[in-house]
């Protein structure tokens, strides 16, 4: 047993006895538990394409600092056979039990609501945050974001990413003005826009390589509740290689995006696709906050997937049902209904009947979803052909 070992451990062992020690000494309560000083450190560590969602704790972390401290704790040791036989075991004769208690589950096919039902995270709309590069293709997005503000009363900071290493490997040097230059018009453009229509505007001019990371850290460093930007311009061969700007933008931001379609106007319905995650249950709370701020209805879609269990697609009927008497409790109207089949191909078709709004979350149910954003969810982003919203 390696010295680093015993340190590591008696590390973590000190940390978990204190922190059982407090929690014995405080008693009982109902609020909830405060993350440490050094828990709240681990989760400070942003190092990108290394975030790992873990929904114990609703929060983002590095696996360069999981999986080593697994390592020094875990690693090194043996488990004896004697163990190892034992919890083998120990799974067989409770795997019969769990089988029990999921067929008794799955017996529960109806939604009666019995109070007020709760969707969580609370949505809310304050602090938009509008990606913008100054482009025809981008008006759409800047329009749409102006007039969110305006109906929710929230504020708004545009934001103008200016890549000086694209710029000069694009435009000959002399034959155009700096970018900064067009941006700060641009910028000017849209704050008086805003302004005129009593919204509270703020403006930046990012100077970085990667506007997709300016986008992530300005939403950060401001709180932001949504992100409004225009759809991508890549095609998918060039998308498979750099990666479009939707999906690093969703994968990797702590608030709901909105990615907006050239030339798309505002919505006159929503379609929320739905798992009965919590992902979903946000992009519930979302729907119906955008449908009140719009004033209009909601279906909620539902799909049966043939690869899932029996019990996984009998919780079709009340996912929606739960999703529905939601809406209606919020005064929003609302219809759902069940399919079976791909959950992209449905929900791109659904996108085709009037260019409704398409809402859904970020992570779904499976494992590899909850690492990074499904190739589903890249593929409604970049096909459907209106709005679409993504919610974390």
């Amino acid at each position: 047993m390696s010295v680093a070992f015993v340190i590591i451990l008696g590390i973590v062992g000190s940390v978990v006895l204190i922190d059982t020690w407090r929690t014995d000494r405080a008693g009982a309560t109902s609020a909830p538990e405060k993350p440490t000083r050094l828990a709240l450190w681990v989760r400070s560590i942003n190092i990108p394409y290394t975030m790992i969602y873990f929904p114990s704790i609703g929060a983002k972390v590095s696996f360069l600092v999981t999986i080593p401290l697994g390592f020094a704790t875990g690693g090194h040791g043996r488990c004896p056979r004697r163990g190892r036989r034992r919890r083998k075991n120990e799974s067989r004769q409770t795997r019969p039990r769990i089988r029990r208690e999921l067929n008794a589950m799955s017996t529960q096919q109806t939604f009666e609501p019995t109070g007020t039902i709760h969707m969580s995270p609370v949505g809310r709309l304050e602090r938009i945050l509008l990606k913008t590069d100054g482009t025809a293709d981008g008006e759409a997005a800047e329009t749409l974001a102006i007039e969110l503000c305006a109906r929710s009363g929230a504020a708004l900071r545009i934001v103008f990413p200016v890549s000086t290493a694209a710029w000069e490997m694009m435009i000959l040097p002399g034959t155009a003005p700096p970018p900064g230059e067009e941006g700060e018009a641009h910028l000017a453009k849209l704050k008086a826009e805003a302004e005129s229509r009593g919204i509270p505007c703020e403006t930046v001019l990012a100077t970085i390589d990667d506007p997709s990371e300016a986008i992530i850290k300005e939403a950060r460093r401001m709180q932001a509740d949504l992100i409004v930007k225009q759809r991508g311009w890549m095609g998918e061969p060039a998308r498979l290689l750099v990666g479009g700007g939707a999906g690093r933008i969703t994968g990797r931001a702590n608030c709901p995006v909105l990615i907006v379609r050239s030339h798309s106007k505002m919505w006159s319905r929503i379609v929320l696709a739905t798992d009965g995650s919590r992902s979903s249950d946000a992009a519930t709370v979302m729907a119906a906050k955008f449908a009140k701020l719009t004033g209009v209805p909601v279906t909620v879609l539902s799909i049966k997937v043939s690869s899932h269990s029996e019990r996984r697609q009998a919780e079709a009927h009340p996912i929606v049902e739960r999703a529905v008497a939601y809406m209606k409790q919020e005064g929003v109207e609302a219809d759902g209904k069940v399919e079976s089949g791909l959950v992209d191909e449905i929900v791109i078709d659904a996108s085709e009947d009037g260019e409704p709004l398409i809402v859904l979350g970020a992570l779904g149910r499976t494992g590899f979803g909850r690492v990074i954003l499904g190739s589903k969810t890249e593929r409604i982003v970049n096909q459907a052909k209106g709005c679409v919203l993504v919610v974390g």
